[in-house]
C-alpha cells in the first residue's frame, strides 16, 4: 500500500467510516474484486470478498455501487450477493437498480451493424480472440494469447476497428488484455457523475479500480472523494492511494463493514 496524494487526509477519512454518516463505495470488478482469467466467465472474486460485500450491504449507511465494463447480465452470476445491488454495466451504458429497474443506452441500426462487422472482421483476422458482446459495445479479449503472437496482429486489428468505427459512429478503446469497439460518449466517470449528483452533503465516497478505464472515474472523483488503484504493481495514475490485492483489498473493505 502506498499513499499517492499527500494532500488527502486519510486518517480523517478512515475515522469517518466508523461514524453513522452516509457513505458511497464504488467498486470495479475485473482486476479489482476478482483476478483476471483467460476465460471471463471464470473470473470469480477473491476468496472471502463476497462475504465482505454482504457484510457491507448490511451497513445501511453505505450505498454500494458496482461499475464495470461487463454487461449486467454477465456480472450478476459472478457476484452472487445476498442482496440486490446497484450496477452500472458496459462502462455506464446500462444501469440496474436494486429494485430491478434496468435502463440501457439506445443503439442505432448503423452502430449495431458496425459492432457486428467488428466481430466478423476480428474473428477472420484471429479466430482465437474472444468476442464479448454487450450493450453498445463488443470487447475483444486476447489475454489467453502469448504477447509475441498479439504483437503480430495488434496493429492491423486496431486499424481495421478504427475504419469500422469511423463509418458507424463508434470509437475504439484499449483495456487490460484487449480492445473494445463501442458507442462513444459514456465512460465510468460519467456513471460516477450521475450517482454523485444524488448525494447529500458530507457523504464519504471512495472508488476502487485497476484499469485505465477507471482513470475516468478517478478524474471525476478528484477533490470529492478517495480514488484507489487496486493493482499488483504501481503505474501512472490519478488515484490517491495504491493498494495490492488481495491483502490490502480485504483491509480496505473491512473498514466499510461498520
Amino acid at each position: 500500500m502506498r499513499i499517492l496524494n499527500l494532500d488527502f487526509h486519510f486518517n480523517d477519512f478512515y475515522k469517518s467510516l466508523e461514524e453513522q454518516g452516509p457513505k458511497l463505495l464504488f467498486l470495479d470488478y475485473d482486476g479489482t474484486l476478482a483476478p483476471f482469467h483467460v476465460e471471463p466467465k471464470m473470473a470469480t472474486p477473491y476468496p472471502g470478498i463476497i462475504d465482505l460485500l454482504n457484510l457491507i450491504l448490511e451497513n445501511k449507511s453505505v450505498r454500494l455501487v458496482i461499475i464495470t465494463g461487463r454487461a449486467v447480465r454477465d456480472i450478476q452470476p459472478l457476484l452472487q450477493l445476498e442482496q440486490a445491488v446497484e450496477i452500472w454495466g458496459s462502462h455506464g451504458r446500462e444501469h440496474l437498480l436494486p429494485n430491478g429497474s434496468h435502463e440501457q443506452m439506445h443503439v442505432s441500426e448503423q452502430q449495431q451493424t458496425g459492432l457486428d462487422r467488428g466481430v466478423t472482421r476480428v474473428s477472420k483476422l484471429e479466430p482465437l480472440i474472444v468476442a464479448e458482446p454487450k450493450t453498445g459495445a463488443v470487447a475483444f479479449h486476447w489475454r489467453s494469447l502469448k504477447i509475441e503472437h498479439v504483437l503480430q496482429f495488434e496493429t492491423e486489428l486496431v486499424n481495421e476497428l478504427n475504419k469500422i468505427a469511423a463509418h458507424h459512429k463508434l470509437s475504439v478503446n484499449t483495456f487490460n488484455g484487449g480492445i473494445e469497439l463501442l458507442i462513444p460518449g459514456t465512460d465510468k466517470g460519467k456513471a460516477v457523475h450521475a450517482v454523485m449528483k444524488e448525494l447529500i452533503p458530507d457523504t464519504r465516497v471512495a472508488y476502487l479500480g485497476d484499469d485505465l478505464t477507471d482513470e475516468d472515474a478517478f478524474r471525476e472523483l478528484k477533490d470529492k472523494g478517495l480514488s484507489v488503484l487496486v493493482s499488483p504493481s504501481l503505474r501512472k495514475t490519478r488515484a490517491d492511494l495504491w493498494i495490492q490485492p488481495p491483502e490490502d483489498l480485504f483491509w480496505f473493505l473491512k473498514k466499510w463493514v461498520g
